[in-house]
Order: structure tokens, then sequence, then C-alpha cells
């Protein structure tokens, strides 16, 4: 086993399906829109992928599943509705959400994160995926990244730590590490807020597909999704991005089954 803090194309794994933690704002987003360029270079056609095009995965499109994770429980309906969203405009399986909702409640987010990447590892494993993405990503510049060091790397020991973890129920003692073991990759846990919007721009990524995009119902919500919104279009502005969309609206009731095609809809506004 190991963990890359980037993507490794050429990890060889017994079954090479991706499992993508998202919790539908930017760093999920850029995620999910490199591994739909992943797998268009697979499919040797190198083609852009549509709005509206139907999910992969293992179904048979060869795209990601992609697990929702709420980041906090007031955030749910807002994260859920904009995973829904990301998934079937980039063609990407999606999986039912854990339902931790009561239970997050007033737990710390360090502890979220073990939790999640415990339960992305056994939904990895019951659905053949060899590498788990967990786009893990703190707020920051050029100046303030220095000071992010240590979070940076407490991201990248909890990934390697789980990992390691779920050795316990796959390897004999005594015996090396299968080579189809399951890998955690963090790929963006050390980029700034202006390298991932450079990747939206360079990946023409929808960012309006994000969670925070929008007005958040709850004043408790909205205040975090306002401090998202300000700092991400900051950096979208300096990156030169441009809404292909600025009407968008994002409809999409949370999934209730297992790996269907994403039941979302992406719909204009009347105004726009």
């Amino acid at each position: 086993m190991h963990t890359d803090s980037r993507y490794t194309a050429d990890v060889a794994h017994t079954n090479d399906q991706t499992l993508l933690i998202t919790d539908g704002g930017m760093a999920s987003l850029v995620a999910a829109a490199i591994e739909a360029e992943r797998t268009a270079s697979a499919d040797g056609n190198g083609h852009r992928l549509e709005a509206g095009a139907t999910g992969g995965g293992k179904s048979g499109g060869g795209g990601a599943l992609l697990m929702p994770w709420v980041t906090d429980p007031t955030l749910a309906d807002a994260q859920l509705a904009a995973v829904s969203s990301q998934a079937r405009f980039l063609r990407h399986d999606l999986l039912e959400p854990a339902p931790i909702r009561e239970f997050a409640a007033g737990t710390s987010p360090a502890f979220l994160d073990s939790l999640g990447l415990l339960v992305a590892v056994e939904v990895a494993r019951a659905n053949g995926c060899g590498r788990i993405v967990w786009p893990t990503h703190t707020h920051a510049t050029d100046d303030t990244l220095p000071s992010q060091i240590e979070a940076i790397a407490a991201s990248v020991d909890r990934a390697l730590l789980v990992e390691r973890l779920a050795m316990l129920d796959v390897t004999t003692p005594g015996e090396s590490p299968r080579a189809d073991d399951i890998t955690i990759e963090t790929p963006l846990v050390d980029l700034t807020d202006a390298q991932l919007a450079d990747l939206v721009v360079d990946l023409d990524a929808p960012a309006y597909l994000c969670w925070w995009w929008r007005s958040v119902p709850g004043e408790a919500a909205e205040r975090i999704a306002e401090g998202e919104r300000a700092a991400w279009k900051r950096a979208l502005h300096g990156a030169g991005w441009v809404s292909g969309s600025p009407g968008v609206q994002i409809n999409a009731p949370a999934p209730t089954a297992s790996v269907p095609g994403p039941s979302d809809q992406v719909e204009p506004s009347p105004s726009g």
C-alpha cells in the first residue's frame, strides 16, 4: 500500500475503478473533472464530457463512483444536491449517501474526515474499487500556505493511517500486502485556491454546480456558504474564469439508491 499526494496514473490494481469522496465543493469538483478526463483518455476518444450525459462507472461507462460525504449536517441538502448535479454533468455514477446526518452533529471535522475515509474503504471494497481519491483541501494563498503545512501533513497522515488500518482486514500476519490493496490519494491537499481555480479553467469545469454557488437555506449554513463563495469567486476571477451558464439553478434531490443514474436536473433560470 502507499498513499500519494498526487494522482498516480500508473498504479496497477486488479480493478482500477476509482471511488471519489465528495462534498460537492470546489476541490471535489476539480477531482471529479480530472477523473472524467482520465476516463476519456482511457477510452481513447479525448472528448470533453457534455452536460446531461448518463453515468458510467460500474455499469459500464468507466467513470468514477462518487461517494457523497456531508461535511456539516446544516449543509447536507445543498451538498447532496451539488454532488448529484456534478455526477450527472461529468458522467460519474452516484452512490447512496451514508446516513450520518444526525450522528455527525456536534462531532469535530477531523473525526468526520477519519470516519469518511473508513467508510470509503468499505464502500470501495464492496464496489470493487482499488483506488480512493480524497480531495481534501485547505483554503490558502501563496502567502498563507506555509502556515497550513501542519494541516496538510495531518491530512496525508490520516489517509496513510486509514490505509494501514484497512490492511488489518485483508493481510495475513507475516504476508506482504497484496497488489490489489486499496490506495488513498490526496491529490489537491497542498494546492492554493489560485491553483485550484486555474485547474477549473483548464478543465472547463462547471464551478456553478458547487454547493455554495447560490444561497443556502438557514442562517448558519448561509454564513458558511458566504465564506466559500467569496473565497472561490475571488480565486476564479483571478484565474480568468467566465461562467458559461450564469443563470443555472441546481434542483436535485438527494439520491435514494446505490449506483443509480443520478436523478438531478440542471435547468436554466427564467432570468437567463
